[in-house]
């Protein structure tokens, strides 16, 4: 039997998830719990959906954080700053969908994803903090256009 630890590397999370029944056979138990035909035991794999989405939500906030600073910094003329702030939000951004990637990967690979509230909102944020980037974007294009008219180059 596997060590079902939670402290594992991300990357041995397929290798937690999949249990294997020597036998071939199922038992009831295990096919209430949703483990027969997918290989993946039905408790593990909704604690890991649980795990990505609050994993999701926390780095997107950080991603938002981010862009709304460089907002404020483009406010206060100050460019450079504007620049890092923005490409730590990208970076930021960046592992939220490769959390986000590795939910759809194991759909794609057959397993049944069940419906979460949780994720749901995960995947809200996700998509709030993708519009969030491009609105600031567009932003700090007008401050910066605002800036020529006033002179201040």
């Amino acid at each position: 039997m596997q060590n079902w630890n939670k402290q594992q590397e991300p990357g041995q999370r397929q290798n937690r998830l999949r249990t294997q029944n020597a036998a071939g056979t199922c038992s009831s138990k295990r096919r209430r719990e949703g483990g027969c035909g997918t290989g993946i035991r039905r408790d593990l794999y909704v604690e890991e959906l649980q795990q990505a989405a609050f994993a999701i939500i926390s780095i997107v906030g950080e991603a938002k954080a981010s862009y709304m600073k460089a907002l404020n910094l483009a406010k206060a003329g100050k460019a450079k700053e504007v620049e890092e702030e923005i490409r730590k939000g990208n970076k930021t951004l960046a592992q939220a969908h490769h959390e986000h990637f590795g939910m759809i990967q194991r759909e794609a690979e057959g397993h049944t994803l069940e419906y979460s509230l949780l994720f749901t909102h995960a995947e809200d944020q996700l998509l709030t903090a993708e519009v969030f980037r491009d609105i600031a974007a567009e932003l700090l294009e007008v401050y910066k256009e605002l800036k020529k008219l006033k002179g201040e180059n």
